[in-house]
């Protein structure tokens, strides 16, 4: 009897991530594991990670439609980044930029790359933008990879201090939803609004993690993330 993992053979699935070291890096074992397990696996991302795809043996598609925009070269190509000295401002202006916006080009370039490569399933990062809009509109299961919660992380010292942190993180999460970074927000609901997505949570992370048919964590098993897949295309 095989196990669902080794029933993945076969099955075509589409990385997609935003463009920085730190959204590509951590999925890339995953991606060679479905790999090995006989998968037809490709990545959507920018031209300067062409050459770590090809010494991964991942087949790549760069950015097209979307304006290629990377963790390397973001002061280049967004050069009214450098004169925002307010780390606050910078950060609405990232999320709005880097994040949020290209949410509609990334949408146009995956809807390209499935005339060419059909693929049966997508796995973003929990930043990617256009994941619940390549959903809606293709009709295509999408799993994220989210972080560790946070209040998982508190450390269990005392009852006191643990419901102490836990208030202090629900204040700054409510300052940071609700005030710091309101504005992109409303922007990506506006986008996904176009596109028929009706918004889910209170902020820009937890829209895509609720709007994701199944989020995975990255420090879990490969096997138990690989059944997750399994799952999804009813293997």
């Amino acid at each position: 009897m095989t196990s669902s993992t080794q029933q993945l053979a076969g099955s075509k699935i589409l990385f997609a991530t935003v463009s920085g070291d730190r959204y590509i890096h951590p999925l890339t074992g995953f991606a060679q594991y479905l790999q090995h397990a006989g998968c037809d696996v490709r990545w959507y991302a920018s031209k300067c990670y062409t050459q770590l795809f090809h010494q991964l043996m991942i087949y790549s598609y760069p950015l097209k439609r979307a304006k290629d925009v990377n963790s390397r070269n973001i002061d280049d190509m967004l050069p009214e980044r450098k004169n925002i000295s307010n780390e606050t401002a910078r950060m609405n202006f990232d999320m709005l930029h880097y994040f949020i916006l290209p949410a509609t080009k990334y949408y146009e370039d995956i809807r390209d790359i499935r005339d060419i490569f059909p693929f049966d399933i997508m796995i973003t990062d929990g930043m990617f933008s256009a994941g619940p809009i390549v959903r809606n509109k293709l009709q295509i299961p999408v799993l994220t990879f989210g972080a560790t919660a946070v209040r998982d992380e508190i450390p269990k010292t005392g009852i006191v201090h643990k419901w102490r942190s836990v208030i202090q993180l629900t204040l700054a999460t409510f300052m940071a939803d609700k005030i710091l970074f309101n504005q992109p927000f409303r922007a990506y609901k506006d986008i996904c609004r176009r596109y028929g997505v009706q918004q889910k949570g209170n902020n820009f992370s937890d829209s895509i993690a609720l709007h994701a048919d199944k989020v995975l964590q990255a420090d879990a098993p490969l096997t138990v993330n690989a059944g997750y897949v399994a799952e999804l295309l009813k293997i």
